[in-house]
């Protein structure tokens, strides 16, 4: 199975769900926001949701803090934060993704 993690293909060897993903690739759960083809994939779907072949998934890890570098931030390429009340955000490993911090009760996601 080949499937499209920001911007990255990665090939597993059987379809696995989104959070078996995570768990292939060693990334943390508790701090993750998903999309899959752009659409945002809510926490308690993660076992039922399995990508398929050519699918893009979006994986976006949230912080506390100011605004983050928009160079190289974990592997990435592109990616634009903004903070607004002390809420930030950056993809992880993402390649044009942007995401933009309203305030502590809620985010606004863009990729380009």
């Amino acid at each position: 199975m080949e499937i499209i993690i920001n911007g990255e293909k990665k090939t597993f060897s059987k379809p696995l769900n989104i959070q078996e993903i995570l768990c292939a690739l060693d990334i943390e759960s508790k701090v993750v926001a998903v999309a899959l083809n752009t659409m945002v994939v809510k926490k308690q779907q993660w076992g039922e949701v399995i990508p398929k072949d050519n699918d893009r998934l979006e994986f976006l890890q949230f912080m506390g803090g100011g605004a983050c570098e928009a160079s190289k931030i974990m592997g990435s390429e592109g990616v634009k934060c903004a903070s607004s009340k002390g809420v930030s955000a950056r993809g992880v490993g993402a390649k044009g993704a942007s995401v933009e911090g309203v305030g502590a009760k809620g985010a606004s996601l863009k990729g380009q």
